[in-house]
């Protein structure tokens, strides 16, 4: 998804977001479910190599640069911190891009915030965290790190390709409301 609206999106791309997208969304619950049904894994291992292809044709986003952070320094799991950001960063660049939607018709919804909000239900559906304290760190921990991650993921290499460039303010913001799971909107990053 992040290379669909990657600020250097191209066809290639863009055709391999939306076929892996497509075949998450009708494989990843299963997969997960029946482990030995090897035509879901299948599924979903090709998904995960078109996603690949994808980004290394159009590059990733903030998605990316905040899990990158999340994961070196609390060993939170890429695949799943990337979970918990994606649907609040859609909510975020789409002040920015009018592509999710295209996104969201891959998978019968229409709008970027259906998108979200189907992305955070498949979450559940298969078992990940919807919020970074689940994870097992404090609040007294997390805010001692809050502005050192937030300042590396605005250094981040893959914040270049995001849609929309994000101020220090607006990733902490982000960052805040996935660490208690809450849905991001633009008043958060006032207050």
């Amino acid at each position: 998804m992040e290379a669909f609206v990657s600020n250097i999106d191209n066809n290639i791309a863009d055709a391999l977001s939306k076929g892996g997208l497509e075949i998450v969304f009708n494989n990843l619950k299963e997969a997960v479910e029946n482990p030995n049904n090897i035509s879901a894994r299948q599924n979903m291992h090709d998904a995960s190599f078109m996603a690949g292809l994808a980004f290394n044709n159009a590059w990733l986003g903030i998605v990316h640069s905040l899990s990158h952070q999340v994961g070196a320094l609390y060993g939170i799991p890429h695949g799943a911190s990337n979970a918990i950001f994606l649907p609040n960063v859609i909510r975020y660049n789409a002040q920015a891009t009018k592509r999710y939607p295209d996104l969201a018709r891959v998978i019968g919804k229409e709008t970027a915030e259906d998108l979200a909000q189907a992305i955070e239900t498949l979450r559940t559906e298969v078992n990940n965290q919807s919020a970074i304290k689940e994870f097992g760190i404090s609040r007294e921990d997390w805010d001692k790190n809050i502005d050192y991650i937030t300042a590396n993921a605005l250094a981040d290499p893959c914040t270049g390709f995001n849609p929309r460039i994000p101020s220090l303010d607006e990733l902490k913001a982000i960052y805040n409301a996935c660490y208690e799971g809450l849905v991001y909107t633009e008043e958060l990053v006032l207050g």
